[in-house]
């Protein structure tokens, strides 16, 4: 009979994290005067856009940081929506840029693009051309890791979420085989990257059509879901004592999960 796993659960890495996000905060409105600001772009109005909205501006709220949401339509041209991230980039007032993805865009937008467009140091969650690249490097640690070379770079937040999940949890993971579903630009592909080149893992990247995924995932020492896939992976498919992590939001009987 296979034994029943553990559930470990992130609120006390999100709380450590919180703390230090509020003493930051404390730190740069006392000192300097400044007040994060953060501004979301969202194009079109998806469902699971709003749900990850929300989430921002609670989480905002909660942390004293400034939040700003600018929704443009459908239809917005891309070189419309490529002037607003520039002026956004040339805001003193704004720290940091996220674009909401993806886009529910009529007008056939080329999502790089914008992407590219994001100025780096306000590119919060490292998709612009820099912050990819220093991200694959091979001589580049994480910043979430010890001895780690200063870089002024962003790390996409799954891929570091990942990475801090894996350190709380004491896991070893130099040398370990990684298994990662999906390989997407927001999740699968930047965690691949951080685990294999910047923290000594052995990375395997798979897909939801890939064959014989569950012999992959039965070799992985750590399993990471990048898929948004619900019940796609198998109890039976985990082999003892390996570290399983979900990313994706499935709706799953009306609600998200």
């Amino acid at each position: 009979m296979m034994s029943k796993g553990i559930t470990l659960c992130g609120q006390q890495i999100a709380q450590a994290v919180g703390q230090k996000i509020i003493s930051d905060v404390a730190y740069l409105k006392s000192n300097f005067n400044i007040s994060p600001k953060l501004v979301v772009v969202e194009v079109g109005n998806l469902p699971q856009s709003k749900l990850y909205i929300e989430q921002k501006f609670k989480f905002a709220k909660k942390y004293g940081i400034l939040l700003s949401h600018m929704r443009f339509p459908s239809h917005i041209p891309e070189s419309v929506l490529l002037d607003y991230v520039y002026k956004l980039n040339s805001d003193s007032s704004v720290h940091g840029i996220t674009l909401q993805l993806p886009f529910d865009s009529d007008s056939n937008i080329n999502v790089t693009n914008p992407l590219n467009a994001v100025a780096t140091l306000k590119d919060v969650e490292g998709l612009n051309p820099y912050n990819t690249a220093v991200l694959s490097r091979r001589d580049i640690l994480c910043p979430h890791c010890e001895n780690v070379k200063q870089q002024h770079v962003h790390i996409p937040c799954t891929a570091a979420a990942c990475y801090a999940f894996i350190r709380h949890v004491n896991f070893p993971i130099i040398g370990s085989r990684c298994v990662i579903i999906g390989g997407g630009r927001l999740v699968g592909a930047p965690t691949a990257d951080l685990l294999s080149r910047s923290c000594g893992a052995t990375v395997i990247q798979c897909h939801i059509q890939s064959n014989n995924i569950n012999e992959e995932i039965n070799r992985g020492d750590v399993v990471i879901s990048a898929v948004g896939h619900p019940r796609l992976i198998k109890g039976e498919w985990i082999k003892p004592g390996a570290l399983v992590i979900d990313c994706g939001y499935s709706v799953l009987n009306g609600r998200w999960e």
